[in-house]
């Protein structure tokens, strides 16, 4: 199957699934809360695009393209220096939220007086962002894109704003351009950037200004530039050219072929492969797993009810007494199984502090050596020169070792997590199923199975960055006064000292991050899991007190409702026929 076919079947899934679950809402307004909430997850299904890079990169130029319109204010020297929040929306508002709380609505010609330099110089207004809403057919795919400050440029502020936002990053399209090529403070930046987005989307940007050869050879440095300072992680991933100038120019003028050539077409094509192949089809497939369900609970409901209305009052009530007796012996087990998932999570922790007192182990004696050997080969030089080179070259070490083992380790503890969670989730599916096998004895009926996908994983990505000690360590205000000698010998000397504290100190988050984002995991998933069964149980009862409060009442409105629930039943076949296709 083509991307375009992919697209277009993703889409027309989507579509028959909103239309499937509204079609629920009406049969049962009870339903509506999770309904809604399996609608919203569908519908929203977004993720922060940031748009990232150096100053005057075009970065800005580029957004104003993909929306269609110059809305950002652009210029020839460093403008952006607020972050920009833009999102999907029926129509076009903008909000300036400041620091202290307080919104601003403004106009599309007031941007420029809170997000540049020019317009609020060292954000002297106290502005914390300006959000955007407008009406787009990128954005409506579910993403939300944020215009940033660049970075290296002479506002140190401004750099300082776009490395704060890096933890809300979900995706990045990261900006560089052919005047001049990728720098190194691109290079360090991107280097940073990795730690945090999951997906990046690489753009050259200016090739206009590039004759065919020259592009080409441009493209292959970038590429390679980029492997190289990502460690090989984004070494196959594309580095796309592009004219931001001349894709807006197109996309104003309604020019189609002036826009296929500047680009930007195939950047967003890739955009929305990424949306719908990675994330949107698993979305969608977990919605409509979780709406059949929905619709099975209410299927199963009603078959239950209609065979309690063909039975005496006297009955009902024996059935009821029975279902509660039995049921009480069945959910004990669940009971356990939360008890024991509290101890698998402690398992898991064990085997990470086991692997973190591993690491430091076998890292400080290698780290202490190496950073030892480099101090020792510096050229002679002044004692704080000698110091901050030593310094800044030990956190860089220690660093690199820490994020190489920290990307292994969250590989294995997500995979001991899964592990855990599926298992619970089989308990948790097993005591539904002893429920439903229960229901179904007590009232002779045959009911349908429930069954869900579940998210199986960690809660996020880690989204902290390693501590670095950014003032180089001396001992005393007298120390760097002492002979050259001296203080490379005392320094040198301190070296393990330094590793050991730097180890720990990195250790110590990387664990507190592991274990918080396990607990809210596997709070929130059980918590998910409980209420599937809790539901099933509701929806036993319900059926049971609808048909005794008939019973009680007229023999005439028996029959009546056993009418509708034929009809209802019908169409809930319907419902999950259609999603199941």
């Amino acid at each position: 199957m083509s991307m375009a076919e992919r697209l277009e079947d993703y889409h027309s899934e989507k579509s028959k699934l909103l239309k499937a679950i509204r079609r629920l809402e009406n049969l049962d307004k009870a339903a509506g809360a999770r309904l809604e909430r399996i609608a919203g997850n569908l519908e929203a299904e977004s993720f922060v695009l940031a748009v990232l890079g150096q100053f005057k990169r075009g970065k800005s130029t580029l957004v104003n393209a993909i929306l269609g319109e110059p809305l950002l204010p652009t210029a020839v020297l460093p403008l952006t220096s607020i972050i920009t929040i833009i999102r999907h929306g029926e129509k076009t508002g903008i909000t300036v939220v400041y620091k202290n709380g307080d919104e601003r609505k403004i106009g599309k010609n007031e941007i420029g007086e809170y997000v540049t330099e020019k317009g609020n110089p060292n954000n002297i207004k106290g502005v914390e962002r300006v959000e955007i809403t407008l009406p787009s057919e990128f954005l409506s795919r579910g993403i939300t894109l944020v215009d940033t400050p660049g970075i290296g440029s002479a506002y140190r502020h401004n750099t300082d704003i776009t490395y704060q936002f890096l933890p809300d990053v979900d995706a990045a399209l990261f900006v560089v351009s052919a005047d001049p090529p990728i720098s190194e403070a691109e290079c360090a930046f991107l280097e940073e950037s990795v730690k945090y987005a999951s997906k990046f989307f690489f753009v050259l940007n200016k090739v206009d200004y590039l004759g065919e050869e020259d592009a080409r050879e441009l493209l292959e440095f970038t590429k390679n530039m980029i492997s190289q300072k990502t460690g090989g992680r984004y070494g196959r991933s594309p580095v796309l050219p592009l004219s931001a100038k001349c894709a807006l120019e197109a996309r104003v003028r309604g020019d189609k072929a002036g826009l296929k050539r500047s680009g930007l077409p195939a950047l967003e094509k890739e955009v929305e492969r990424f949306v719908v192949a990675e994330k949107g089809e698993f979305i969608l497939r977990s919605c409509k797993s979780r709406a059949i369900a929905v619709a099975q609970e209410m299927l199963n409901g009603r078959m239950i009810e209609k065979k309690a209305l063909e039975r005496s009052q006297k009955e009902l009530e024996e059935l009821a007494k029975r279902f509660e007796e039995e049921l009480e012996g069945i959910l004990s087990r669940r009971d356990y199984g939360e008890d024991m998932l509290g101890l698998e999570q402690k398992g898991i922790m064990g085997v990470l502090d086991k692997d973190l007192a591993e690491l430091k182990r076998r890292a400080l004696h290698g780290l202490t050596d190496e950073i030892a050997r480099y101090a020792n080969s510096l050229e002679k030089r002044g004692n704080a020169e000698f110091a901050a080179a030593v310094d800044a070259y030990r956190q860089e070490r220690v660093l690199h070792v820490l994020e190489h083992w920290r990307d292994n380790e969250e590989e294995k503890v997500s995979r001991a997590f899964s592990e855990k969670m599926r298992k619970y989730s089989e308990d948790v599916d097993e005591t539904t199923s002893r429920i439903e096998k229960l229901a179904s004895g007590l009232f002779e009926v045959r009911i349908g199975n429930i069954r869900t996908d579940e998210t199986l994983t960690l809660e996020s990505r880690f989204y902290f960055k390693l501590s670095r000690v950014d003032d180089t360590r001396v001992s005393s205000m007298l120390e760097p006064l002492l002979p050259p000698p001296i203080f490379r010998k005392r320094l040198v000397s301190r070296i393990p000292q330094d590793v050991e504290e730097d180890l720990e100190r990195n250790a110590g988050r990387m664990r507190s991050d592991f274990m918080e984002r396990m607990e809210k995991s596997a709070l929130d998933f059980g918590r998910e899991l409980n209420e599937k069964t809790d539901l099933v149980i509701a929806g036993i009862r319900g059926a049971n007190e609808r048909a005794l409060a008939i019973k009680k009442g007229s023999g005439g409105k028996a029959e009546e409702r056993i009418s509708q629930i034929e009809r209802e039943i019908a169409e809930l076949k319907g419902v999950i026929g259609s999603i199941g296709q």
